[in-house]
């Protein structure tokens, strides 16, 4: 039973504190959730929604399948932590910085990454709609097979990232820079890439919308890009 916690239940339970979804978490002195991840031990299932982790530096903090939506992460540094089918859904991530995180089926929706930083990071197959992403930096990130649809990446930094099969449909890119990056099946339909950054960005198969939310920007990037794919109606 995944539920089980024998290293520290609660009288009377099977579960630990971590994994008692009853119990708020959030606002909490987290102390000992980050001895925990400093042993670099995996948290599986803990109900951890809107967790306030306000003084905890996290490192090695390996969570799967964990709920921590509305969880609250900004200005933190997050380093070195694999989450696999983690919640983080209206997560605050605003001016945090998070190094070498493999984020594996991971939902970040409508979460608030604006400002953020992801260094030497790794999102698969992960969702990222609804974000508000303003001026995050994904520089030499890998997003592959992530759907980050209806989201707000204003001046956000992608270049010299690896966006394999992406998509931004319907997202607001405006003042993005894709510069150096690998562009791969990405789908931009319906998305707004006013004064967008290309340069140098490696471009295959890429979808387009065949009306484009600034058609004169649309119009000169179809023109330096004869080859790309051109989305029907």
């Amino acid at each position: 039973n995944d539920l089980e916690c024998m290293d520290f239940p609660i009288r009377g339970k099977s579960i630990c504190f971590w994994h008692d979804p009853t119990i708020d978490k959030s606002r909490l002195d987290l102390t000992r959730l980050y001895e925990l991840a400093s042993e670099r031990v995996m948290l599986a299932n803990a109900q951890l929604r809107g967790a306030y982790f306000e003084s905890v530096k996290m490192t090695g903090f390996h969570c799967q399948e964990c709920d921590l939506n509305l969880a609250v992460f900004s200005q933190r540094q997050v380093s070195g932590c694999d989450w696999v089918g983690t919640h983080f859904k209206g997560a605050i991530f605003q001016g945090a910085h998070l190094k070498e995180i493999n984020a594996v089926q991971v939902s970040f929706q409508d979460a608030d990454l604006s400002g953020a930083r992801f260094e030497n990071c790794l999102f698969q197959k992960s969702n990222l709609n609804g974000v508000k992403g303003d001026r995050a930096n994904f520089s030499n990130s890998v997003l592959k097979k992530v759907t980050a649809r209806n989201a707000s990446f204003k001046e956000a930094d992608f270049s010299r990232a690896d966006l394999t099969d992406v998509a931004f449909s319907g997202s607001d890119l405006r003042d993005a820079d894709f510069s150096q990056s690998d562009l791969v099946a990405v789908d931009f339909s319906n998305a707004a890439l006013f004064r967008a950054v290309f340069a140098g960005a490696r471009i295959i198969d890429l979808s387009w919308p065949p009306h484009c939310v600034f058609p004169e920007d649309c119009q000169s990037f179809m023109q330096s890009h004869p080859h790309m794919k051109l989305l029907t109606q």
